[in-house]
């Protein structure tokens, strides 16, 4: 079981290759940090810094599978949620009044 430490470091790692615009290092970085931490609460902003670097990339398919598969995640967490472009934070709301 990988321990609290190595959960942050490679969380850091991630986010030091993403402000450093090494979108492939970052895509890797986060894909895997996905996997062997899914159950941590940053999940979905991980998936979401790998759909913000697939886009960087040109992979705009990649990068709306990833940022898709996110959404549901945003769900339980949206009081507080907050993002850095309006028009995300709409399309949620949009998304979750669809659903009830």
């Amino acid at each position: 079981m990988p321990t609290p430490d190595r959960r942050d470091s490679a969380y850091e790692l991630g986010r030091a290759a993403l402000k450093a615009k090494r979108y492939d290092e970052t895509v890797s970085r986060f894909e895997t940090w996905t996997q062997l931490f899914g159950d941590d609460p940053r999940v979905g902003s991980a998936m979401y810094n790998v759909g913000v670097a697939h886009l960087k990339l040109g992979r705009a398919w990649d990068s709306v599978d990833w940022l898709t598969r996110m959404c549901p995640l945003l769900r339980p967490r949206l009081v507080g949620f907050s993002v850095s472009h309006p028009d995300q934070l709409a399309f949620v709301e949009r998304a979750d009044r669809k659903s009830t």
